[in-house]
C-alpha cells in the first residue's frame, strides 16, 4: 500500500496499464451508446430485452465514469500533493533557519550580558581604586582585562 508521502508513478507498466484500462472502458461505453442508439430505432426488440440493455448500460456507465474520474482525480490530486509538499518543505526550512537564528541571537545576548556585567565590575573596581589612591590607580590592567573578556566572548 502506498505511503502518504509516496509519489504516484508517471511511467512504468502500472501507469500505462491504468490508461489502457481507462481507454478500453471509454471505448466500451461509446460502443454501448452506439448499440443503444441503433437498437432504439429497431421496432422488433421487446420490452424485456430493452430493459436488459438499459440495465447493463447503466452498470457500464457507472464503471466508466468511476474509472475516468479516478484517473483525472488522481492526476489533479498528485499535482496538488506535490505543490503542498514543496510548500511544506519550504516552511520546514524557514522554521529551521529561524530556530538556528534564535539560538544564535540568544547566545549572543547572553555573551553581551556577561560582558556588561564584567565591564561594570571592572569599572566599580577602578572607581574604588581611584578613591583609595588617586595617584597610584592605573587603568591599564582593568582595560586589558575588559579587552580580553570581550575577545573571549566575541571572537
Amino acid at each position: 500500500m502506498p505511503e502518504p508521502g509516496d509519489k504516484a508513478p508517471t511511467s512504468g507498466w502500472t501507469y500505462w496499464a491504468t490508461w489502457v484500462l481507462a481507454v478500453v472502458l471509454v471505448l466500451l461505453f461509446v460502443g454501448g451508446c452506439l448499440l443503444l442508439f441503433f437498437a432504439s430505432d429497431n421496432t422488433g426488440i421487446d420490452e424485456t430485452l430493452w430493459s436488459r440493455y438499459v440495465y447493463v448500460f447503466g452498470g457500464l456507465e457507472a464503471i466508466v465514469f468511476t474509472a475516468v474520474g479516478w484517473i483525472f482525480g488522481r492526476e489533479v490530486n498528485r499535482t496538488a500533493a506535490e505543490t503542498a509538499t514543496k510548500i511544506a518543505d519550504n516552511a520546514a526550512k524557514q522554521v529551521a533557519s529561524a530556530t538556528s537564528n534564535a539560538a544564535t541571537l540568544t547566545e549572543e545576548a547572553a555573551k553581551g550580558r556577561a560582558l556588561a556585567n564584567f565591564v561594570r565590575a571592572q569599572s566599580a573596581q577602578h572607581t574604588r581604586a581611584r578613591a583609595v589612591a588617586p595617584d597610584d590607580a592605573d587603568a591599564s590592567p582593568q582595560l586589558a582585562a575588559v579587552k580580553e573578556m570581550a575577545d573571549t566572548l566575541f571572537p
